[in-house]
């Protein structure tokens, strides 16, 4: 619970910081830099000491903050280079890539986690970490040598500067209303990574395969994407409806794995609640 506080208050702090460093000293340094950060995580991690623990996941707090803003800016930034005056086709693209990217999530994250079974499997609890710190080092490589720069001309803000602007935007309606959308789905997000796993081992009287459940609620992302496919793109439906519902399904969901101790209705809800993360990403 603590390492969870110490990656929030973290990801708060330095989001608006890192945000504007990588749009004044380039994006793709900063998406490299997001690499870096990682691969030293994860080496402290590898020590087991609980005191570096804590500064891992200082580390994965501006990781997150760099994930969230480096790597989305530099697509946006390349789209408009490519689309220039086509904004039309440009939005389109976008949504396409994001919900592509959803997709790709998911299933990446299955072969990861095979792959962390059979290194675990080999090679014992280490060996996953160690497997991630060799996949960062690929991205890094891959992104030095497939991406160009985003053509920068910011101007240069202090601290503060990016604290006060930050708020600014948070006083326009949309942008608070997707904000605290966003800010109350991660957190469910969140408590959900955390508690999924104690929860279906204590609502099932048999031993679980953990990876088993996993691939399910990792699969439902597809359907999720689907639905954000369906509801936004054919049907055209309001995008801030579209993310009420979610919010909605979302508590409902929570409700009935409180009071319902079955372990295939949790397994369903907690598939479902993932799930929806396919629906609401591409929405920003």
């Amino acid at each position: 619970g603590i390492l969870y506080v110490i990656d929030a208050v973290s990801a708060l702090i330095f989001g608006s910081i890192t945000g504007n460093l990588a749009d004044l000293f380039g994006r793709k340094r900063f998406c490299q830099f997001y690499n870096i950060t990682t691969i030293l995580n994860l080496a402290l991690r590898l020590t087991g000491d609980q005191k570096l623990a804590y500064v891992a996941q200082v580390l994965t707090g501006v990781g997150a903050g760099l994930i969230t803003t480096s790597f989305e800016s530099w697509v946006v930034s390349e789209s408009i280079k490519e689309f220039k005056t086509l904004e039309i086709e440009r939005e389109k693209f976008l949504k396409k890539l994001f919900k592509t990217v959803n997709m790709y999530d998911a299933g990446i994250s299955i072969i990861c986690s095979v792959l962390a079974a059979l290194v675990y499997t080999v090679d014992g609890v280490l060996a996953p970490i160690i497997l991630s710190i060799v996949f960062s080092i690929f991205a890094m490589i891959y992104i030095e040598i497939n991406w160009g720069e985003n053509n920068l001309q910011i101007e240069k803000k202090s601290v503060a500067k990016c604290y006060s602007e930050a708020f600014k935007e948070l006083g326009k309606r949309e942008v608070l209303t997707v904000g605290m959308c966003e800010s109350l789905t991660n957190g469910v997000q969140s408590l959900f990574l955390f508690l999924w796993t104690p929860i279906l081992l204590a609502s099932t009287p048999t031993q679980v395969n953990i990876g088993f459940v996993f691939l399910c609620i990792v699969s439902s992302i597809f359907c999720g994407t689907k639905l954000f496919e369906i509801n936004v793109i054919y049907l055209k439906l309001n995008q801030y409806l579209v993310l009420a519902c979610c919010l909605l399904t979302i508590f409902l969901s929570l409700l009935t794995i409180y009071y319902v101790e079955l372990f295939v209705v949790r397994l369903v809800l907690f598939a479902g609640m993932n799930g929806l993360s396919g629906l609401y990403q591409p929405l920003y």
